[in-house]
């Protein structure tokens, strides 16, 4: 059996991970979390229906190849750590683990996303990781979505007409956990979420904060995309809400290293701590 010993906020593991695999099992719409079903990739209906996008969807299920990689190079300028030291005497404010009042939240990384993004894609093979690990310990994983609804007066008008009805659509189509990009591994335990705004934790436009606070949860990490728009408003509204927050690094994704590193700095300073997946997770 696999398993995680815990030591302050490190998590380390018994065995080696098991490689997550393109197909995976999800509870089907409509039934019984014991019933399963094999599905394969999604798309949002805009997007899949470009002949484009259906030849690199092609390649990338039937030959594995043509979908390439990036990882960010990240980090938090030693300027900052020192700050905080003088500040509390630590660099880091949550240093002692409690994995049952811990759930890694994962924010937004669907098919729309995931198929535009390089980084997105990179950062697939830690969030597996971060949610395996943090399950195996007795801690909790949420994946939140964007909610498909047709774009408001406020979006057309700031995006313009075309990209406010993108935005709208990119949550996909289908049961919410289907809508997670399948490269990633959703348990039947795992809670899933629609959020009809940036933050998953914004007052009336996601059920996430009621269902963990009913858990007894206390502490949530970070991950997904983007780093500097809808991952960094969940964690400036979870701080705001009383949960301890760890940004996970290496498992946000941006536009740009320079995008990232400029958010991860605003979380450091101001919302909760930024750690990597491998601080926290040790084989």
């Amino acid at each position: 059996m696999s398993g995680y010993m815990l030591t302050s906020t490190t998590i380390y593991r018994r065995s080696t991970l098991i490689a997550a695999v393109s197909v995976q099992l999800r509870p089907a719409s409509g039934t019984s979390s014991s019933q399963l079903v094999e599905t394969g990739h999604r798309h949002t209906p805009a997007r899949a229906a470009h002949p484009i996008f259906k030849l690199q969807r092609w390649f990338c299920d039937n030959l594995g190849v043509g979908v390439s990689t990036q990882v960010h190079q990240w980090r938090i300028d030693d300027s900052e750590y020192r700050r905080h030291e003088r500040r509390r005497g630590r660099r880091f404010a949550y240093e002692v683990a409690d994995p049952s009042r811990t759930c890694l939240v994962v924010v937004d990384m669907v098919r729309f996303f995931v198929d535009e993004s390089a980084y997105a894609r990179g950062i697939v093979p830690n969030i597996n990781r971060a949610a395996t690990a943090l399950r195996d310990a007795g801690g909790s994983v949420a994946w939140v979505v964007p909610s498909v609804m047709a774009p408001s007066e406020w979006q057309v008008g700031f995006y313009g007409t075309e990209v406010a009805e993108s935005y709208a659509a990119s949550g996909g189509s289908g049961a919410p956990s289907d809508r997670v990009a399948a490269e990633l591994t959703v348990e039947v335990a795992d809670l899933v979420v629609e959020k009809f705004a940036s933050s998953a934790f914004f007052p009336g436009c996601c059920d996430l904060h009621e269902y963990l606070r009913q858990a007894g949860i206390t502490r949530v990490m970070i991950a997904g995309t983007v780093t500097s728009v809808c991952c960094e408003s969940t964690a400036r509204d979870a701080a705001a809400l009383g949960y301890e927050v760890i940004f996970l690094g290496d498992a946000t994704a941006d536009v740009s290293d320079l995008a990232h590193n400029a958010a991860l700095r605003t979380v450091y300073r101001s919302f909760g701590d930024v750690r990597g997946v491998d601080e926290l997770f040790r084989p």
